[in-house]
């Protein structure tokens, strides 16, 4: 693993969290890929 890697954008035509994570997985060249997202909702009464 390098000490400081460049990231780069990858676009994905089609809407989605998953779309965009399946996008993603297949451009990484990494030997481990992770995940992460956060769902931050404000509810209104």
């Amino acid at each position: 693993m390098t000490k400081n890697p460049s990231p780069y954008v990858v676009h994905e035509p089609v809407r989605g969290f998953g779309a965009a994570c399946h996008t993603g997985l297949r451009a990484a060249t990494a030997d481990i890929v992770c995940f992460c997202a956060a769902l931050l909702a404000r509810f209104v009464s």
